[in-house]
């Protein structure tokens, strides 16, 4: 397709009203977008598309007409039960802008951008912009959906849940090299997980808002896979301003959570559960409450290794543990944190691109933090993986760093600097 504006007129999904016009993906079919309209098809090389300059829109706004006001469909995409789309149905190359899911009830109230029940596409260099809904503002994954996205950006969008992704009922998204910035809801400004599990790997969740809780991600009942990833600059008025998790188990590799704020939890905030962090960088987050700048746990036991709480507010404020809480926390930094922590300098840098899909707050080479030895653990520098946040290679030999970043060219200390393996 060449650039420009399209604009649903049928529906081939069912519906009747001019809100339930839409675009449907299909089984074996892939879409392109990107298209100046003068390329020859019989020489064109797709991967010379320039989708950035040749933007095809795909608009959920519709002007009117004398006798018809203007409108904005429900779904700009709608795929419900029955359509069982898989990876054979690709979608590839446009930007979803302006869909609004306003319906009074369930499914039309659900994916202002695209909804999918039990349907999981192939959803490549997208942009969803400026779509509403109650749930789902840009994307809604309901019941077994599963959609592949790699480079896809989430801008703009607003919700009731989960402002840019809303995922619910055992969706299971496999997400890429994905920005999900500037989107709001009431509960997950950028995503929002209910009994699901996304496999997140090179994702950036920056500056989203939630009114309530987990400005950047909300889980609940979830435990997503989040792998070299950043969580920055997101704001909750209430808790959790880079992530809420209740009733979860987020597991978290070479993640940074960073510069985000909320009223508790400024980083996280964990309600009943228990997320694993490894090789975590928390830093620079803050909690207007005073509770938990970098994280907050109430009622949770969280595991925690080889990672670092520093400039989230200092003494009593890097960790926050309520009620009955309980850390299992080995090789880790923790400004001020007490006897079974490092609590050296690590002098990490400003967040910034240092290599890699996200942004990371970089180690310099004379870091205490370079500080695991191959034998913690179980032989294994205690889990650190072999690559850091920005798919680095790690120190094959000698000491590996705690935290996200590792320079793995630096001429290692000859120091071992020996953390308790112990609960709090």
């Amino acid at each position: 397709m060449a650039a420009g504006i399209y604009r649903a007129s049928a529906w081939p999904n069912g519906g009747a009203s001019r809100w339930e016009k839409h675009f449907t993906l299909k089984n074996g079919v892939a879409i392109y977008g990107g298209f100046a309209g003068t390329e020859d098809p019989a020489n064109f090389n797709l991967d010379n598309r320039d989708f950035e300059n040749n933007e095809t829109i795909l608009s959920g706004y519709h002007p009117g007409t004398f006798l018809i006001p203007p409108y904005r469909v429900y779904h700009i995409f709608y795929h419900p039960e029955g359509t069982d789309l898989d990876k054979t149905a690709v979608l590839d190359g446009f930007t979803i802008s302006g869909g609004k899911a306003d319906g009074d009830e369930f499914p039309h109230n659900a994916g202002g951008g695209m909804y999918n029940e039990k349907s999981s596409p192939k959803l490549v260099n997208l942009k969803f912009t400026n779509n509403e809904a109650g749930f789902g503002g840009g994307l809604s994954n309901n019941s077994f959906s599963n959609p592949e996205l790699s480079s896809v950006t989430f801008s703009g969008n607003q919700a009731v849940q989960g402002g840019g992704i809303f995922n619910r009922e055992s969706s299971n998204p496999v997400l890429s090299n994905v920005t999900i910035s500037n989107n709001q809801a009431i509960w997950g400004g950028g995503i929002w997980n209910t009994a699901s599990n996304p496999i997140l790997t090179d994702v950036t969740i920056v500056s989203n808002f939630a009114s309530n809780s987990g400005g950047g991600i909300n889980n609940t009942v979830s435990s997503p896979t989040m792998t070299n990833m950043v969580i920055c600059n997101n704001l909750a008025s209430n808790n959790g301003g880079g992530m809420y998790n209740y009733l979860s188990e987020p597991n978290m590799t070479n993640v940074t959570v960073s510069s985000n704020l909320a009223d508790y939890g400024g980083g996280i905030y964990n309600r009943e559960s228990s997320p694993i962090l490894l090789n975590v960088t928390i830093a620079g987050n803050k909690a207007y409450e005073d509770l938990g700048w970098g994280m907050l746990n109430d009622e949770s036991s969280p595991i925690i290794r080889n990672s670092i709480f520093w400039a989230n507010g200092g003494e009593g404020r890097e960790i926050k543990n309520i009620g009955n809480s309980l850390l299992h926390v080995s090789f880790s930094i923790v400004q001020e944190g007490g006897w079974l922590f490092i609590t050296d300098d690590p002098q990490i840098r400003t967040l910034a691109d240092n290599g890699g899909a996200t942004l990371t707050h970089a180690i310099p080479r004379n870091s205490p933090a370079y500080a695991i030895p191959k034998a913690a653990g179980d032989g294994n520098w205690n889990g650190a993986p072999d690559t850091d946040q920005r798919g680095f290679r790690r120190a094959m030999t000698g000491f590996r760093a705690i935290g996200a970043y590792e320079d793995a060219g630096l001429v290692q200390p000859g120091v071992l600097m020996l953390l308790l393996d112990e609960d709090e």
